[in-house]
C-alpha cells in the first residue's frame, strides 16, 4: 500500500516538474492513472494467486511468457516497422 502512495507522490511531483518545463502531460493522464491502479492492486492480486497456483505450473507459465517476450523482442529487432 505504501508503494502505491509513493507512486502517487512521484506522479504529482513529476507532473509539476513537467508543467514547469512546459511539457504537456495531459495525453498521459489516463496511462498514469492506470499505472497507479495496477501498482496498488498488483501485490494484492499476486498474493491471492500465489496461494492458488501450484509452483510447478507457475514456473511453466513464467518460462513460456519469458520465451514469448524474448521471441517478440528478437522479431522486432530483425524486422523494423
Amino acid at each position: 500500500m505504501m508503494d502505491g502512495l509513493l507512486l502517487i507522490v512521484a506522479a504529482v511531483l513529476s507532473s509539476s516538474l513537467a508543467a514547469v518545463l512546459s511539457f504537456t502531460i495531459v495525453p498521459y493522464l489516463v496511462l498514469m492513472a492506470l499505472m497507479v491502479i495496477a501498482i496498488i492492486s498488483g501485490p494484492y492480486v499476486g498474493t491471492r494467486l500465489r496461494h492458488k497456483v501450484p509452483e510447478q505450473r507457475f514456473i511453466q507459465v513464467f518460462k513460456f511468457l519469458i520465451s514469448l517476450l524474448s521471441v517478440r523482442m528478437i522479431v522486432k529487432a530483425l524486422i523494423p516497422l
